[in-house]
């Protein structure tokens, strides 16, 4: 698991502020953790088994638990609290009724990734 902190940049499009997040190259078939300071919101960001990015909101919907020391299973990263795991369309994938992962829009560009914030 690493921690990258923000390069600063962000725009908006009306709907969101899009915030220039970790290089591409930084976002693996490991969990990543990311910390925006503005505005102030901490990610989980990962790769599907296709190179898809994802990014989810770093606390669990189940206990509000923060998933810093999360891990990805398959395409899932799993809550290391009671087991959760989140898909990257934040549907649980192992436990019928939960609530889903709050997903966060993400883009690639200029050898980033942005994130809808």
């Amino acid at each position: 698991m690493s921690t990258m902190s923000p390069a600063g940049e962000a725009h908006s499009d009306g709907a969101h502020v899009w915030v220039r997040g970790p290089r591409s190259a930084d976002v693996g078939r490991t969990v990543l953790v990311w910390r925006s300071t503005v505005p102030a919101r901490t990610v989980l960001l990962w790769r599907t088994r296709r190179g898809t990015a994802v990014a989810t909101d770093a606390y669990c919907p189940h206990r509000a638990y923060l998933m810093l020391d999360a891990r990805l299973v398959r395409d899932a990263v799993e809550c290391p609290l009671h087991g959760y795991r989140f898909g990257a369309d934040g549907r649980c994938v192992n436990v019928r009724r939960s609530p889903a992962a709050q997903i966060v829009g993400v883009r690639e560009a200029d050898g980033c990734l942005w994130l809808a914030l």
